[in-house]
């Protein structure tokens, strides 16, 4: 997986689809009863989930439409080519003196990050970099105590508040540009008799998840 990744990054997409062309996968036809029935219950449980949340739109399309996975094919390639453009410099321009801000920098409090990494959802797909949402939740479980007092003093909570306040303001290099990005490497069918309609999967960072769960 990590080998596929960095040749997607690197934009060696004609080697990935000529491996990809070596993998075989098993047919729904072939699937085991169990394993079929393992993924019906997922379903139903993701398609709960949403209805839970009272998204029903979400819910009824869990159940009731399957998006396959589109294949890769000479009929796609180029449309799953052009889902990275080519990178841009990344230079943002920040106001040099007081009388050029217009609008307060953004500052989280220890609490609302570790309330915010509390609340989120285990068991998240990694981010790109091998990053995972239940990494953040175990340092703030082991580390920032549950009693508000003794959470405000905690050396812990207070640099994850540090950290993510950069964050939000774009206060970092470009090396750590590369742990926010969000990227794009699996396509679903929107229209399963129109190939070149996709649906692209964007898999975020732990980071971006967390620092854009702070801004909402």
């Amino acid at each position: 997986i990590k080998r596929r990744i960095r040749l997607f990054r690197s934009g060696q997409l004609q080697t990935l689809y000529d491996e990809s062309r070596t993998v075989t996968s098993t047919s729904p036809q072939t699937t085991p009863l169990a394993d079929k029935s393992q993924q019906q219950r997922r379903q139903q449980q993701s398609a709960q989930k949403a209805a839970d949340n009272d998204d029903f739109k979400k819910a009824i399309s869990r159940l009731l439409r399957a998006t396959p996975i589109a294949p890769n094919s000479p009929e796609n390639i180029n449309i799953c080519q052009q889902l990275h453009p080519p990178t841009l410099a990344y230079e943002p321009t920040l106001p040099r003196t007081r009388s050029q801000v217009y609008t307060s920098p953004i500052t989280f409090t220890p609490d609302e990050v570790t309330k915010c990494i509390r609340n989120l959802p285990k068991g998240k797909a990694l981010g790109i970099q091998g990053d995972s949402l239940d990494m953040f939740a175990r340092l703030v479980k082991k580390r920032v105590p549950q009693q508000h007092k003794k959470m405000q003093a905690s050396p812990t909570a207070q640099h994850l508040a540090t950290f993510f306040s950069n964050i939000a303001n774009a206060n970092f290099g470009k090396y750590e540009r590369n742990h926010i990005n969000t990227i794009y490497f699996v396509a679903f069918h929107k229209d399963v008799t129109n190939p070149k309609k996709l649906r692209p999967i964007g898999v975020p960072s732990a980071i971006r998840r967390i620092a854009a769960n702070l801004l909402i």
